[in-house]
């Protein structure tokens, strides 16, 4: 009679050819008729679940999560009037994310974007 819990025969001694599960993934492992008792079915799933047992110890999580802010580019004029709205907050701000060391290009990128607007056909300062 085998235990269901290692897939040993009762009298303790294994059969080659028996499998036991990954402790980690919990995929079968084929026993070998000779040798240790395999716990891994790799030397990856051995690798994470040490990882995992070293991240437990030193009471932190085993997977850290990193949040980054992404800059998304609007593509509509109410994205980028919110953008600018942004823009004029973090400028005003102090001490905010934006330095007196970019200001100059910050102008010089601002007026290149109002002469775009001005010298755009369609528009003739028109609002609707």
């Amino acid at each position: 009679m085998r235990d269901p819990a290692t897939g040993l025969l009762a009298s303790g001694r294994r059969v080659a050819g028996q499998a036991v599960e990954c402790g980690w993934c919990k995929q079968a492992i084929v026993v070998q008729r000779t040798g240790r008792m395999p716990k891994w079915c790799s030397q990856v799933c051995r690798q994470r679940a040490w990882e995992h047992t070293r991240a437990a110890q030193s009471g932190q999580a085993a997977v850290r999560v990193v949040d980054r802010y992404v800059a998304a580019v609007p593509n509509n004029g109410e994205g980028w009037i919110a953008q600018l709205g942004t823009l004029a907050e973090q400028i005003t701000s102090n001490p905010g994310p934006i330095g007196d060391q970019d200001l100059d290009q910050l102008a010089a990128a601002l007026e290149v974007a109002q002469a775009a607007v001005v010298g755009r056909s369609q528009w003739r300062g028109r609002r609707n």
